[in-house]
């Protein structure tokens, strides 16, 4: 008898350090949910060429604020950083084609007593951007190339199939407002693949063979 009225003390005991505990926990979870903003939900990324669509859930009594760059760590300077508000979805445009990027987004209060939100972070890869016409035409020792006029140029880089150290066409502005070039002094009979670039921006490619 005394053995089982020791047994009934034992789990008592233990019951009532559980409870204390569990209370000690549940003061703790909402002293941490009270006092810090939560991350926007569903961040999400929708890629759509070289342009993207971001967007999250929205939180109460939050604005946000976005970064989006190529660095993963986000140590070099954002390429986007802003302030939002009222929105739940920001539209990245003229993103470089066949690059990986990086966005984070964190809940910022609007009340100085709660903290912001850690941040929410996603990554996507644009598609490859190609602003060449298909009306480019040859003829035995010349192309005439021809893209979307107005789009921001720098330079063609021109690569015959046969080994050899690439040209580069610088372009003007009167080429690129009328988003077309002639390019002479090419070998007939031979495959050549035009590069456009903007500084070190890819923004097309294009392989045609002289007559």
């Amino acid at each position: 008898m005394c053995i089982q009225k020791n047994i009934i003390n034992i789990l008592l005991s233990a019951l009532i350090t559980f409870s204390l505990f569990s209370c000690d926990e549940s003061d703790e979870t909402s002293d941490i949910t009270t006092s810090r903003l939560f991350k926007p939900a569903s961040f999400t990324r929708t890629v759509e060429g070289i342009n993207v669509r971001l967007s999250w859930v929205p939180i109460k009594n939050a604005t946000y604020y976005l970064e989006v760059g190529k660095d993963v760590n986000f140590e070099l300077d954002a390429e986007v950083a802003v302030s939002l508000a009222g929105v739940s979805e920001y539209y990245l445009t003229d993103l470089w084609g066949s690059t990986r990027y990086y966005a984070r987004i964190k809940s910022v209060s609007i009340k100085p007593e709660i903290k912001d939100s850690d941040y929410a972070v996603v990554n996507f890869t644009t598609e490859i951007e190609n602003i060449f016409n298909s009306s480019t035409t040859s003829g035995n020792n010349w192309v005439l190339l021809n893209w979307l006029a107005g789009k921001e140029l720098s330079h063609i880089r021109i690569s015959p199939s046969s080994p050899s150290v690439p040209n580069t066409v610088n372009l003007t502005g009167v080429d690129v407002a009328a988003g077309e070039k002639r390019i002479e002094n090419l070998t007939s009979n031979t495959d050549y693949t035009f590069v456009l670039y903007l500084g070190e921006r890819k923004r097309g490619e294009i392989t045609i063979k002289t007559k």
